[in-house]
């Protein structure tokens, strides 16, 4: 068996990275060097879930039936209805890439990658760490003046609190009689008790200073016992932050945005917000990497993908919030984004062993908006779409509805159409002729999966909303809104900013190949283990 690293960093377009490679000392290596190449979206949506069961398992959605964020239950009592893809088994229940190496005999670190389940790959695990669940405190921020205090970690019994002296903050253990200032844009570490660790960091909004208590989670580990305990040592002063501040950036809660007018301040907190919490994902990659003991080493970074979903619009040419002096703010903050990614993708380069194998990948692009449409809000208003009393869809009254599910999926009521004898292309015309109107530039339809008999509903059809806009199933006043999310990838789209970057760092497995289906990379990966027998 050949040995893998395989990072996944969420949400990287591949035309982002070629933009800045030549400030990207170790991506733009791979770039000129042809050893790079273009992630296609997932067809018919492209959000996570989707797709990296598409990259883990190597099969398409059509396989797996995973097809986004949320999965529609039409099958069910109610159609309105949606399961969290990351709560259910996909249909068939795949053998993912780390599967397929225990049943080989191999060895596995796992960090922080779903779906990896310790009933399927016990034996072979070295370490599997799971972050993502309930917190034990959650993200919390306090707004300090000169004569409030905040306690801090209340929930977990903590008894630290901060108080504000002379422009820094100075925290305080009130049980152990410790004091730490804590400085401008700086990040430190609280000794809790109980095994638990967590950190705070303190950032400015016009002068004022506001202290992000970054939340704490206990990540479930499972594997060889000895290298459990020794990572659990390792990751001791190293907290794990399961959420991020994007909420709060888009309510303006770090500072005046730049859809508002604000001068890069939010932007530069949220920036450093993301970054703080990307360490913990960085430095246990690492350590798994330097371990040097696994035959896949598979890891996870959120940051780009936090980042763009907020800036990204900031710096595309088509959106409307990309003002000379937006993109000015902004570029600067996404670069720095990238050259961390690109000093760690280094890191790991020069602690893995000569004979293994180091792939770089996204799972889907990202794409910018400014806009965010309500297909349900123009059906009401032309009475294609009926209310119930307390003003949730009426399935059965309606001709065709966005699904709640907001992955895409359009639904018409095939019993109307039987009754109106009319054909299911036929409404989808009227459909798009409907939204251009509205719109002002054409929308489409992609159709996916085939059509069961004697089924109420037709659940083939998945919405493609035109560049820059994001579709929402709410019933609003108005059928359109600017949006405060500036960056989004849902439906499947030609859109060369729904590309994902690939980057094959030590040249021993695209092999001249410039475009992978998003399964096909994943088969790719199995294969450079396992060979014909994956």
């Amino acid at each position: 068996m050949k040995r893998l690293i395989w990072l996944l960093v969420d949400g990287l377009p591949f035309e982002l990275v070629e933009r800045f490679a030549t400030l990207l000392p170790t991506l733009g290596r791979a770039i000129a060097n042809g050893n790079v190449a273009r992630l296609k979206p997932c067809r018919p949506n492209c959000q996570t879930p989707p797709s990296l069961h598409a990259l883990y398992s190597g099969l398409a959605p059509e396989m797996t039936g995973v097809t986004g964020y949320f999965l529609p239950r039409m099958d069910s009592e109610d159609p309105l209805s949606f399961d969290d893809a990351f709560s259910v088994d996909p249909a068939g229940r795949p053998e993912y890439i780390w599967g397929a190496v225990a049943r080989n005999g191999g060895r596995l670190r796992l960090c922080h990658i779903p779906f990896a389940k310790e009933r399927d790959i016990a034996s072979a695990a070295v370490t599997v760490t799971q972050g993502f669940g309930k917190p034990l405190s959650g993200p919390t921020v306090h707004s300090l003046n000169a004569n409030s205090t905040a306690r801090l970690y209340e929930r977990v019994g903590a008894t630290w609190t901060a108080r504000l002296r002379d422009g820094n903050v100075v925290l305080s253990d009130d049980m152990n009689q410790r004091e730490i200032q804590l400085a401008p844009y700086t990040t430190e570490l609280l000794d809790l008790g109980e095994n638990l660790s967590a950190e705070v960091s303190l950032v400015f909004v016009d002068r004022s200073a506001l202290l992000l208590e970054h939340g704490l989670w206990r990540p479930t580990v499972f594997g060889d016992a000895e290298s459990v305990r020794e990572l659990h040592a390792f990751c001791r002063n190293l907290p794990f932050q399961g959420a991020t501040y994007s909420r709060l950036y888009r309510e303006s809660g770090l500072g005046e945005t730049l859809h508002d007018g604000g001068d890069g301040t939010a932007e530069k907190n949220l920036v450093f917000a993301v970054r703080s919490l990307a360490r913990r994902f960085q430095a246990e990659l690492l350590h798994s990497v330097q371990a040097n003991d696994a035959d896949l080493v598979m890891g996870y970074l959120p940051t780009v993908d936090l980042v763009l979903h907020e800036l990204l619009g900031f710096i595309d040419p088509g959106s409307t919030y990309a003002t000379t002096l937006a993109r000015k703010l902004v570029e600067p903050l996404i670069l720095e984004v990238l050259e961390e990614i690109d000093s760690f993708i280094a890191s790991i380069l020069k602690y893995a062993a000569p004979d293994i194998e180091v792939l770089v990948s996204a799972d889907h692009g990202m794409a910018a908006i400014h806009r965010v449409f309500y297909p349900n809000t123009v059906l009401a208003q032309k009475g294609w779409l009926n209310l119930t009393q307390d003003g949730s869809i009426d399935v059965q009254r309606s001709r065709c509805f966005y699904h709640p599910a907001e992955n895409g999926l359009f639904v018409l009521n095939q019993q109307w159409l039987d009754e109106q004898r009319m054909d299911a292309n036929d409404l989808l015309t009227q459909v798009k002729e409907l939204f251009v109107g509205v719109l002002g530039t054409p929308v489409e339809f992609i159709s996916f999966g085939v059509k069961a008999n004697k089924r109420p509903w037709d659940s083939r059809n998945y919405l493609q909303s035109p560049a820059l806009t994001q579709a929402k199933a709410d019933i609003k006043d108005v059928p359109i809104v600017p949006s405060r999310k500036t960056g989004d990838h849902c439906v499947y789209g030609a859109d060369a900013a729904l590309f994902g970057f690939i980057g094959d760092m030590r040249g021993g497995l695209l092999q001249q190949c410039s475009v992978f289906e998003t399964w096909e990379l994943g088969v790719t990966a199995r294969r450079s283990l396992i060979g014909g027998c994956a």
